[in-house]
Order: C-alpha cells, then structure tokens, then sequence
C-alpha cells in the first residue's frame, strides 16, 4: 500500500505539472515586420524568457500569415537566458529597423505580412516548424491591425482571437508592454530591451504541482495511519 502511495503521487506529480519547467515562460515581446524602406532582410521577432531556467530554443518554431500562422515558417535555434531577450532576424540591420543586434540571423522569408485590409498575426509554437499546420495550437501569439481579423486566427486557445493591437506602420515595431498581454506600438524600436525586463516573475509551474503533490502526501500518509490502527 506505500508502494501503491508513492506510485500514485508521483503520477500526479508529472502528469498534471503541466509544463516542463525549462519550456515555462517563452513568450513574444516585439515584432518588427514593416521596417523603413524595404522589407526583406529587415524584419525581426523578439522573444522574452520569463522563465528561471536557460531555454534550448530548438524545440521551438515560428509561423506566420493571414488566414492562418502556415504562410510562413522558421524553425528556431540556440538558447536564451533567463529574463533575458533574443532577436532573430535580418541580416540586415539599420536605423530603418531600429539597429538590432541578431542573436539567430535568419531571413523571414516569405517576409511577415503588415496588416492593411484585415488583421494579420504571428504565433510562437513549442514544436518544431515540421509539425506545425493551419490548425495547430500556438503557445503565444500576436495579432495586429484592428481591421478585424476576418480570417479567425486563433489564440492559445485554439479559438479566434480578438487583434491585440494596430498597424505600427512603416519604421515602428509592436510591443509587448507587459506579461498580462497588452501590446502597444513603439515608435522608437527597442530591440534587446524593454518593459518586461522589470516585470519579470520567473514563470515556472511550481505552485500548481505542489497544489497536487502535497495532497497526495498528505492522503499517503494517512492511509499509513489508518492502516497500523487495524489489528494484526
């Protein structure tokens, strides 16, 4: 019966812990998808670990479009520290993208779409490019421009979701401006830094495991006390 305790709470414990606590806390932070001038070799995502914990970006992939996140695609690669920023994009990088230095150089290409006749949207997906389709769930997303998301691009989840903030227009990026979710438009790119830095709360499941490993504890050892009052 204390083999059976343990066995029971240990289940809880990893089935229910939700995410792994190395994956908890990647998020979107800023968006530069319509640079000054041209678009290509200019465009730029940046993610955000709120996490406590390094995480191995390779697990992790990007999409991108209009009618659904399958536009476009980019598997992602290298890590980023706790509370820090990574920048993927470019190569190129100017005053007409806000002159950020590229933590992963890649190309978006076909480039992120800029809103216009209806909201467009970026997702962040905790799989690999390859496994992501049209209806896969994203772990974090964006969608801009207020013209109303015609095509139904969905949120974490998995339903339509409302636009979360407008066209930046050309020379501006989008913003996360805190981690309840709001977005704003940034005029003057912050590419590496920015808001969230000192809103940071290590994001980790901690709590909610415990909610279910203490109890199952606590129920073990109390099978244990009602089992030594019965008599031999």
């Amino acid at each position: 019966m204390f083999r059976k305790g343990i066995f029971s709470s240990f289940f809880l414990f990893v089935v229910f812990s939700g995410v792994s606590p190395a994956n908890a806390g990647l998020i979107l932070s800023e968006v530069m998808y319509d640079p000054s001038g041209s678009d290509g070799d200019y465009e730029w995502v940046e993610l955000f670990n709120n996490s406590s914990s390094t995480i191995d970006l390779s697990g992790f992939s990007l999409g991108w479009g209009g009618s659904d996140y399958t536009y476009g695609s980019m598997q992602l690669d290298g890590s980023v520290a706790s509370g820090d920023y990574f920048i993927i994009g470019g190569p190129s990088s100017s005053s007409a993208n806000g002159n950020p230095v590229f933590d992963l150089v890649m190309d978006f290409n076909p480039g992120i779409q800029n809103g216009g006749t209806q909201s467009d949207g970026l997702a962040l997906f905790g799989m690999t490019s390859d496994m992501v389709m049209a209806g896969t769930i994203p772990i974090d997303t964006v969608i801009y421009d207020l013209d109303g998301n015609l095509a139904g691009l969905i949120g974490i989840d998995g339903l339509p979701a409302l636009p979360m903030v407008g066209d930046a227009g050309s020379g501006s990026s989008i913003e996360r401006l805190d981690l309840a979710g709001n977005w704003g438009i940034q005029s003057d790119p912050t590419a590496g830094y920015g808001p969230l830095l000192y809103e940071q709360v290590l994001t980790v499941p901690i709590p909610s495991t415990l909610f279910l490993f203490v109890p199952g504890l606590i129920g073990l050892f109390g099978v244990q006390r009602v089992s030594r009052r019965q008599p031999s």
